[in-house]
């Protein structure tokens, strides 16, 4: 957990405090006065580097809550910031909660306004930060960091006010619904417990009769007030602290409260003050009053952090992928040490084998290539099967036309065999039909039209039909002719 420098700063002083795992340690202290600023400022550049937190318990605290019409967007964050520049006199110290909205109605929402209306007085503490580019995370005062404690604290009430005692005075919050509404500092001197549990007692009744009076809080019902205090200081709180019609009156354990929320430091008397600066610096409150020019430099070394995050995450996934990859590539090679043993054994026992068998008449490689050939040439083997039924099936619808002679050879048109043993091979068939007498004349060419309907065939009409002996012919009124007696196709399929 990286150590950060919490300023603590008051009406009187600043203490800068380290805080580290739950410990803190006091390192300077500067009068709230030109000497301690300057002091302050030739401070800083001889600390170590890291992030500055300021923790404001001033009087100077204003809380506004009002009923604002609720919109959305770039109106809805001009709106609040109008309200609070009027709220607080154009102080850049403020900043506001949101607490609801009305069921009925036109559904206002409702606001709570807090400011830190001197701003002068936190300025000579906040230049110095700026000269020397330290990042300051945050300006925080005493309620908001209260307002965090009552959510730790093991207590449920609908109201109910928290006092805490420190170096500033004395401390009341107002929470409802467990939610801030208001706080007050009392300043306060002296350490004698005895006075300071009868101020207690007399300012938490004076915040009873104002709850009152501002209808905040119901009169037929005691407000249950809780003091933060060391367990040997009980006693004194218990009697000057009496339980009235309004009030009444719960003492908390302080030190027992400190260590539960991981405060390495003991508690020795009834001060809150490190309390305060052990919730602010192990759960910071989400709002604070510094505005982003004061934290400028804290924002840069956030973005440097996520950069440095980012690649450390990619470097750290780089890493684990290398080892993925190598992981693998000592599988892979594994496999490639096991397949090659296998295939040297399978090998090995081939060869064993092929010199129990008897030697061959010719060389393995001379075998292999003979072989090779004649599974082409087995390949090359062409039969006319296919075409002959093709050319069987269109006979079959031309009765009339016989089938004298067929002669087929291999190659394509005009040659007698195939070129090479891988260029198309092309069977060829010269047909001689017949036609009996009476047959029309055009019936060679319709045998030859069905035959190319057979998109794999390609026909050719060899010359014209020749007549076997002369035409005999009739009367006047025989308009018939005698048909041919033979004709030839040429019918060609690429196998």
């Amino acid at each position: 957990m990286t150590a950060k420098t919490l300023l603590h700063l008051d009406a009187n002083q600043l203490l800068a405090w380290r805080w580290h795992k739950g410990s803190l340690t006091l390192e300077a202290s500067f009068t709230a006065d030109p000497a301690g600023t300057a002091a302050f400022d030739a401070w800083l550049p001889q600390r170590q580097h890291g992030t500055c937190t300021l923790l404001a318990d001033v009087t100077e605290e204003s809380f506004l809550a009002e009923a604002v019409p609720h919109v959305g967007g770039r109106d809805r964050r001009a709106l609040l910031q109008r309200k609070l520049a009027q709220a607080f006199h154009g102080s850049p110290l403020a900043l506001f909660r949101a607490l609801g909205r009305d069921k009925a109605g036109r559904r206002d929402e409702h606001m709570l306004f807090i400011g830190l209306p001197h701003a002068a007085f936190f300025e000579p503490w906040l230049i110095p930060l700026r000269t020397h580019q330290v990042p300051l995370a945050g300006l925080y005062s005493g309620a908001l960091v209260a307002d965090v404690l009552a959510q730790r604290i093991p207590f449920a009430a609908p109201r109910f006010l928290l006092m805490n005692l420190g170096r500033a005075g004395i401390r009341v919050s107002f929470f409802e619904a467990g939610r801030l509404r208001f706080s007050h500092l009392k300043p306060q001197t002296g350490a004698d417990i005895g006075a300071l549990a009868v101020a207690c007692g007399a300012e938490a009744t004076r915040i009873c009769d104002y709850l009152h009076g501002q209808r905040l809080a119901p009169r037929d019902e005691a407000l249950p007030c809780l003091i933060l205090a060391h367990p040997e200081h009980h006693g004194v709180f218990a009697t000057h602290c009496s339980n009235t019609p309004e009030l009444e009156f719960l003492l908390l354990d302080l030190a027992a409260t400190s260590r539960r929320l991981g405060l390495a430091n003991p508690q020795e008397d009834s001060s809150a003050d490190l309390l305060w600066l052990q919730v602010l610096a192990s759960h910071p409150p989400r709002e604070q009053f510094a505005p982003d020019s004061a934290r400028h430099f804290h924002h840069i070394r956030l973005g440097a952090s996520s950069i440095t995050g980012t690649a450390a995450t990619l470097c750290v996934a780089g890493m684990l992928y290398a080892g993925l990859l190598s992981w693998q590539g000592l599988g892979l090679a594994e496999d490639t040490a096991r397949n090659q043993a296998e295939a040297a054994r399978l090998e090995s026992r081939y060869r064993a084998r092929m010199t129990t068998l008897p030697p061959l008449p010719v060389q393995a490689d001379k075998l292999r290539a003979i072989a090779t050939r004649y599974t082409q040439l087995e390949q090359r083997t062409a039969q006319p099967r296919e075409m002959l039924t093709l050319i069987s099936r269109t006979l079959e619808r031309f009765p009339e036309v016989e089938l004298e002679h067929v002669a087929w050879t291999l190659g394509s048109l005009g040659e007698t065999r195939p070129t090479s043993a891988t260029a198309p091979v092309l069977v060829t068939a010269i047909l001689k039909c017949s036609l009996p007498a009476g047959q029309p004349a055009d019936t060679p060419e319709a045998f030859a039209r069905a035959l190319r309907e057979n998109d794999s065939l390609t026909v050719t009409l060899l010359g014209q039909p020749q007549n076997s002996g002369p035409i005999l012919r009739g009367s006047s009124d025989d308009k018939s002719a005698a048909a041919p007696a033979g004709f030839e196709l040429r019918v060609g399929r690429r196998l």
